[in-house]
C-alpha cells in the first residue's frame, strides 16, 4: 500500500540537493485501518523502488491515520510542475519500520533536535536525530510547555527556571540556528542557546529586540526581525 508524495502549492527557485523535505499526513482513513502502530513506514524515491532516509516525529499517531516526518530526495527540482510525483510513503502492517534519521540530516550536522517530545516526560526527553545520543534533559518541564510549533510541537519555557541541558556537544567551527518565538522582548539578558560551563558562547536577547552572539570576547548584534 502507498501513496504517492507530490510537489503540492510551491516549487523551489532552484533546484535543491539531498533535501531534508518535512511532510506530513492528517488523519488518512487508509493509514489509520492499516497501522496501528509506527511499525511498516518506509518511505522512496519517486522510481518507488529506491528507498530514502527517513524519520518520523513521535508526534506521530498512526492509528489516526496521522504521521509527521523528514525524508531527504537526492534532488527537489525547481523545473518540476506542481503535482509531480516526488517519492512514495509505504504503509503495510506486516513489515518493520527502518528508520535513518542521521541519514536525513548528514549534511555535516552535529545536532539536530526538534524538541518535539513533552518535556514533562521521564528525563532524558528530548532526543538529537544525528546521533541520537546527544540528548535533551528538561529542568522543571511539564506538560503545558508541551505546546504547538510552527512544525509539529516545541517547548515552552518561561524565562526564569526552564531550560533543556545537553550531553556533551563539541563544537569546532560551527553555525548555530534555531526558531523561537517569544512573548516578552522587553527583560534583557534572556539566553536562548549556551554554554552553562563558562557562560560563553551563548546566543540571547538584549532589550528592545535585539539578537546578540557572544564568543571568545567578541560581540556580535543582528536586528531581530
Amino acid at each position: 500500500k502507498r501513496k504517492a508524495i507530490r510537489y503540492h502549492t510551491m516549487l523551489p527557485a532552484s533546484s535543491l540537493t539531498d533535501f531534508p523535505k518535512l511532510f506530513s499526513v492528517v488523519a488518512d482513513t487508509n493509514i489509520a485501518a492499516e497501522l496501528s502502530s509506527l511499525n511498516g513506514v518506509a518511505v522512496t524515491e519517486a522510481d518507488g523502488t529506491t528507498l530514502a532516509p527517513f524519520g518520523l516525529y513521535p508526534t506521530s499517531v498512526p492509528a489516526d491515520g496521522t504521521l509527521l516526518m523528514r525524508a531527504k530526495f537526492p534532488t527537489l527540482l525547481s523545473s518540476a510542475a506542481l503535482h509531480d510525483v516526488l517519492g512514495y510513503l509505504y504503509y503495510d502492517s506486516t513489515q518493520t519500520t527502518s528508520e535513518d534519521k542521521a541519514g536525513v540530516v548528514d549534511n555535516g550536522y552535529v545536532l539536530f533536535m526538534p524538541l518535539e517530545e513533552d518535556p514533562s516526560g521521564g528525563a532524558p526527553q528530548m532526543y538529537d536525530w544525528v546521533t541520537e545520543s546527544n540528548v535533551g534533559t528538561s529542568t522543571n518541564g511539564d506538560s503545558a510547555d508541551h505546546v504547538a510549533g510552527q512544525v509539529g510541537f516545541g517547548v515552552g519555557f518561561n524565562g526564569t527556571d526552564e531550560d533543556i541541558t545537553l550531553s556533551n556537544v563539541t563544537l569546532g567551527d560551527h553555525t548555530i540556528s534555531l526558531w523561537f518565538n517569544g512573548s516578552d522582548f522587553d527583560t534583557a539578558n534572556r539566553v536562548l542557546v549556551g554554554n552553562s560551563g563558562d557562560a560563553q558562547p551563548f546566543i540571547g536577547l538584549l532589550t528592545g529586540a535585539t539578537v546578540i552572539y557572544y564568543r571568545s570576547n567578541a560581540l556580535t548584534l543582528a536586528a531581530f526581525v
